[in-house]
């Protein structure tokens, strides 16, 4: 690990592995909890603002109005 080089391909691997399966792992656990109505309603709806976040679908500011 003290290696520069040894770290950064330990770093990659890592990352790949997030991407190959933990990812995509992730998504399918929570599409399932999202479409299974044993779970509460506050985890569902929380899970749906989290993966909507995620998706770039970022929640609308309120504007200031008072400099206008």
């Amino acid at each position: 690990m003290r290696l520069p080089a040894v770290a950064a391909a330990i770093s990659e691997s890592i990352q790949l592995d997030l991407a190959v399966v933990g990812a995509p792992l992730a998504y399918r656990v929570a599409k399932s909890l999202l479409q299974d109505e044993a779970v509460s309603a506050r985890v569902r709806a929380d899970l749906s603002i989290k993966i909507l976040d995620r998706a770039g679908h970022i929640a609308p500011t309120r504007k200031d109005n008072s400099t206008q």
